[in-house]
């Protein structure tokens, strides 16, 4: 057992050595860091939970929204088709060589709980960049759940991939599992909902400050552990924390000690998972999708560099990425926070942005770039360019919007406000995707998503500065009112985001002239 903890410490190290190997990666990692640690430390600063709007929140929803988020990624994690136990050059030394079943299990186990506390940080801070600052002891209590919920959620994972190689039967009991949590939320918020007299507003106030979410599995147990001690009811807390910490014993216990044999089996889909996301990290992000069942379509294809578009829309309908079960759940669950908890339809558009950030890395724009059947059509480079980020643009834009309008007339929000929403929303999307080209252009063939988030992130700085200078020359030349300063910042933003996307996308528009993704 000490070579395996000697082996993981020299692969950590060996991982922090690696970011810091390149003058481009060490930079990329500084950068990285220090824009997630000023978002920390500026919304600290504020000294109490608030929303994106600057509104004092009840602490009992924060605890809900840092919940609601880990619950995101647990469900994700248990949808997730593409399962391993371990990467493929740990499951190599690991699974081949001469250790135990109980000391791969249980270093299994002990890797999961570091994973966790990654994954507790993570979720701490997108709570953090949400609902703003918060007392280090609620957040100590916040990391302290959201750990023992990681920790159980991601070793019954693996003990319920374990078990689905024994027994190919229970495959799709993790999937289940999750419909149940689901299903669980869903009898409680029901069951509120027709106490109230279907009133949304008490609902909201119910859920929130109330005990129906405790019976809950896991999640539930989590909320009453951190509302127990933020309240100082020291029961709550000691039976909230120990059913999670019991909990986390009991998949322990079975998962250490799973008496069958899978090693065969575990080698190989960690060798293919791990060729997955290679390929992925290369751009392909056909590699994590499933695209042995196809669905035929009819299609008609336009004519010129449109049917580049024509092609990408049938691909998505064929392989169902138009909207994913993903997006969807995703979404939902953004949508019910907000007219739920009653955050409005900005805190709604700020969620969507983040989505919009996510969702424009996973463009595969480089293997179209690269096909070499493009550069046969007989049109202008930048038509191609435009066929090919056109279909994401108009796609992301459709489902945004639909979600904006659904959760505006569900919040009762002005149709100004639903506009300006989906503009705002818009002109990030059109930002992220500029990034995305920027990125292929500047470090062609090299590029990977590190490069286009970072890029992502300095672009929209960029659109800032244009933004916040035009607006105080307008305040001043307008004489704009302190009421009017936020309205007028924001509409500039929406432009600045749109003409500076607009800018990159014209500089880059001969990037299909077959020899700019060529790297020197």
């Amino acid at each position: 057992m000490k070579s395996l903890i000697k082996l993981s410490l020299l692969k950590i190290r060996g991982q922090i050595r690696a970011l810091f190997s390149k003058p481009s990666s060490a930079i990329t990692t500084i950068a990285i860091v220090l824009l997630y640690g000023a978002i920390v430390v500026g919304n600290m600063m504020s000294g109490e939970v608030q929303t994106a709007m600057g509104m004092t929140l009840d602490i009992h929803i924060a605890v809900l929204v840092s919940l609601g988020m880990t619950a995101l990624m647990v469900l994700m994690q248990l949808l997730n088709k593409n399962k391993a136990m371990l990467m493929g050059e740990d499951a190599f030394y690991l699974l081949g060589g001469p250790f135990t079943r109980r000391q791969v299990q249980s270093f299994v186990v002990g890797y999961t709980y570091v994973q966790a506390i990654y994954m507790s940080l993570l979720s701490l801070f997108v709570v953090l960049s949400i609902v703003g600052g918060a007392s280090w002891t609620v957040l100590l209590y916040i990391f302290i759940a959201n750990y023992l919920i990681y920790v159980i959620f991601l070793a019954l994972t693996d003990y319920f991939y374990v078990l689905g190689i024994v027994f190919p039967k229970r495959a799709n009991v993790a999937k289940y599992v999750a419909y149940g949590l689901i299903a669980c939320l869903f009898v409680v918020a029901g069951y509120l909902v027709y106490q109230t007299g279907f009133d949304m507003q008490s609902v909201a106030l119910t859920f929130a400050q109330g005990k129906s979410f405790y019976f809950v599995p896991v999640f539930g147990w989590a909320k009453m552990f951190i509302s127990g001690a933020v309240d100082g009811q020291v029961f709550e807390t000691i039976l909230g924390l120990g059913l999670l910490v019991g909990a986390a014993v009991i998949v322990f216990i079975l998962f250490r000690n799973f008496p069958y044999d899978y090693h065969e089996q575990a080698i190989e889909d960690s060798f293919a998972l791990s060729q997955k996301m290679k390929s992925a990290k290369k751009g392909n992000m056909d590699a994590l999708r499933d695209t042995s069942k196809l669905k035929q379509y009819n299609s008609s294809f336009a004519k010129g560099a449109w049917a580049i578009s024509s092609k990408l829309i049938l691909e998505m309908r064929k392989r169902k990425t138009l909207v994913s079960i993903q997006e969807l759940i995703t979404l939902a669950v953004f949508a019910g926070m907000s007219i739920i908890l009653e955050f409005g339809i900005v805190w709604f558009s700020a969620m969507l942005i983040y989505w919009v950030v996510i969702s424009a890395q996973s463009a595969n724009f480089k293997d179209e770039f690269q096909n070499y059947m493009i550069y046969l059509i007989p049109d202008s480079p930048a038509k191609k360019l435009l066929a090919i980020i056109g279909p994401v643009i108009v796609k992301t834009t459709i489902v945004t919007t639909l979600a904006i309008i659904i959760v505006g007339i569900a919040g009762q929000e002005s149709m100004y406000d639903i506009v300006y929403a989906a503009l705002m929303v818009f002109g990030y999307l059109c930002v992220c995707i500029s990034a995305n080209i920027l990125t292929l252009r500047l470090f062609k063939s090299t590029a990977n998503r590190t490069f286009v988030l970072l890029m992502q992130m300095l672009i929209i700085v960029v659109c800032m500065i244009p933004s916040i200078a035009l607006s105080v020359w307008l305040m001043f030349t307008l004489h704009i009112g302190d009421g009017q300063i936020l309205q007028l910042f924001s509409i500039v933003s929406i432009v600045s985001n749109v003409v500076v996307a607009g800018v990159v996308i014209f500089l880059c528009r001969n990037m299909l002239n077959g020899r700019e993704l060529k790297s020197e």
